[in-house]
């Protein structure tokens, strides 16, 4: 006889499933690349990449990179606008407009507000804008989305989740 579940584990399990199949209809993930950067580098990078240089990034960086000898690649594009769909689980990998969303961490976009994204994190906080540059961040695995639904606390999911259907 299957166990029943409770209604907060039927609400993780709809809510997970609806983010899963949001997250999978806008796009496959794109794996994390291995950062090859030596970890002097890679610290520097993670430093940059929180600044804002305005019209001086690209030099910034490739000032950065020949005096380290290493190539710190410029982690926006020009013209990479996008806005995340609500209920897609996204995963921040960099920061240059000083969202509080932990870099390589999944959260769930919940919000569109004046044109901005926001969504809740693991810890079951709401977050403020998310950056709408779409270099960074990149889709949720699978794996991850399933990661975030057993973290989330339940007065999370009541919250900002009880009318996924």
């Amino acid at each position: 006889m299957a166990k029943k579940l409770s209604a907060m584990e039927q609400l993780r399990n709809r809510v997970k499933n609806a983010v899963a199949r949001a997250t999978k209809a806008t796009g496959e993930p794109v794996r994390a690349v291995k950062n090859t950067l030596s970890k002097r580098a890679q610290a520097v990078q993670a430093v940059l990449a929180v600044q804002g240089f305005g019209c001086h990034t690209k030099a910034v960086y490739a000032l950065t990179s020949a005096v380290l000898g290493e190539s710190i690649p410029v982690p926006v594009a020009l013209g990479d606008v996008a806005l995340p769909g609500i209920l897609v689980a996204v995963v921040p990998v960099a920061n240059t407009n000083s969202h509080n969303y932990p870099i390589n961490i999944p959260m769930v976009v919940v919000q569109h507000v004046d044109g901005w994204a926001k969504g809740v994190r693991m810890d079951g906080t709401l977050g403020n804008s998310l950056s709408k540059v779409a270099s960074e961040y990149r889709l949720a695995t699978p794996k991850q989305v399933e990661d975030f639904f057993k973290a989330v606390p339940e007065a999370a999911l009541t919250q900002y989740f009880s009318w996924v259907g």
